[in-house]
């Protein structure tokens, strides 16, 4: 399992170039990204209060895992949680 983790994980130096080329700070996408950032984190807290369990999916679990945040051309943020 291991093998496979890191044959899909990228370098921090290929996530810095990738971050400085696609979504520079100030950027739109990456004031896009922080705005959705603020969004996950007042549905996170809506989430606890009411006892809703859910997770990030997608692209955003994917950014988080290898990327350490959004991945840097990402615009939107997944999340999934049950019917009940």
């Amino acid at each position: 399992m291991e093998d496979i983790k890191h044959k899909y994980m990228i370098t921090e130096q290929l996530a810095k170039e990738l971050k400085e080329h696609y979504n520079p700070e100030g950027s739109s996408i990456r004031l896009l990204q922080l705005n959705l950032l603020d969004i996950l984190k007042a549905f996170d807290q809506f989430a606890r209060k009411h006892d809703i369990t859910y997770s990030i999916f997608w692209g955003t679990l994917l950014g988080a895992v290898r990327h350490h945040g959004f991945i840097p051309w990402d615009d939107d943020a997944d999340i999934i949680m049950t019917r009940s």
